[in-house]
C-alpha cells in the first residue's frame, strides 16, 4: 500500500514539475537536515539553524492549497507518529507538524468560509501571538504555523495586496525571534537562519504553481517529482526512522507516560 501510494503520487502529475513540487523538494531536504540536527548531531546547532529555513514553506501551503475536505492520510499518517512518539518518547503533546498542518487546513477552511480579505490582519496575527505559550504544547510550532497559513491564504486569494504582504512580513519576524529565543543560536547560525528564511519568505510572496517543461532534464526532473510529491509519507517514514534509531542510541531507563513534553 505504502508504494503503492509512492508510485501514484509520482505519476499523479506527468513528468513535468511544477513549482510547487521544486518548492516542497527543497523542504524536504532542508527538514531533514533539521532532524540530522535534532537526533544525532545535538552540538552542532548549523543543522537545526539551516532547518528552520523549511518551516516557513510548510505552513505556509497549506493556506495557500485551495480550501477543502481534509485528506484521510495526513490523519493516517499524522496519528501513527503520535503512536510512535508515545512508544518512542513517552509524550503525545505537542503533536507533530503533520497534525499541525491538518490543524492549519482546518483555519484555513474557517477564513474560506467567512471570506476573510485581509482586514485588520495585525490584529489577527497579535492575537495568534498572544496564543503562542499555550498552542505551541499542543501543537507544533503553536500558533506560528497559524500565522504561515494565514499569510498563505491572503497571498492565494488576494495576491500583491498589503495584507499579504504584511501578514507574511510579521510571521516571518515572529517566527525568527521565537526560534532564536528558543534556541539561542550564535552568531553564524542566526544570520544563516534568518536570510534564508527571508529568502523563502520573498519568494513566497510572489509564488504561483506552474508547471515547468522538463523535456531536456528529465534525470533531474524525476526525483524533483518523487520527492516533492510524495513529501507526506518522507516526512513520517524518516522521522519515526530517526526517532527509533535514536531510541537504540539513547534507551530510556523507565518508560513513563506523559501527556505533555513539560511535565
Amino acid at each position: 500500500m505504502i508504494f503503492k501510494g509512492f508510485w501514484f503520487h509520482y505519476t499523479k502529475y506527468g513528468p513535468n514539475p511544477s513549482t510547487h513540487d521544486f518548492l516542497k523538494c527543497v523542504a524536504v531536504l532542508l527538514m531533514i537536515c533539521d532532524h540530522i540536527g535534532l537526533y544525532f548531531c545535538p552540538d552542532q546547532e548549523m543543522w537545526r539553524a539551516i532547518g528552520r529555513i523549511c518551516v516557513p514553506i510548510w505552513f505556509f501551503l497549506p493556506g495557500y492549497a485551495r480550501p477543502g475536505r481534509m485528506g484521510t492520510e495526513i490523519l493516517f499518517w499524522g496519528a501513527l507518529m503520535v503512536v510512535a512518539s508515545i512508544t518512542l518518547s513517552e509524550t503525545v503533546m505537542p503533536v507533530n507538524a503533520l497534525l499541525a498542518v491538518a490543524i492549519c487546513r482546518i483555519y484555513v477552511n474557517y477564513l474560506a468560509r467567512t471570506e476573510y480579505n485581509g482586514h485588520n490582519v495585525i490584529f489577527h496575527m497579535a492575537m495568534l501571538l498572544i496564543w503562542l505559550p499555550i498552542t505551541t504544547h499542543l501543537f507544533a510550532y503553536g500558533s506560528l504555523a497559524l500565522m504561515f497559513s494565514l499569510a498563505g491564504y491572503l497571498c492565494k486569494h488576494y495576491a500583491g495586496s498589503m495584507a499579504a504582504k504584511t501578514g507574511l512580513a510579521i510571521a516571518w519576524l515572529a517566527f525568527v525571534v521565537v526560534q532564536q529565543v528558543y534556541f539561542n543560536f550564535d552568531t553564524p547560525a542566526i544570520v544563516v537562519m534568518t536570510i534564508g528564511t527571508a529568502a523563502v519568505c520573498l519568494y513566497l510572496a510572489v509564488h504561483r504553481t506552474v508547471f515547468i517543461d522538463a523535456s531536456n532534464w528529465r534525470m533531474l526532473a524525476a526525483p524533483i517529482n518523487f520527492i516533492g510529491r510524495n513529501s507526506l509519507y518522507i516526512y513520517a517514514l524518516h522521522f519515526m526512522a530517526f526517532q527509533y534509531i535514536y531510541r537504540q542510541m539513547h534507551p530510556l531507563p523507565e518508560w513513563q507516560f506523559k501527556l505533555f513534553a513539560f511535565m
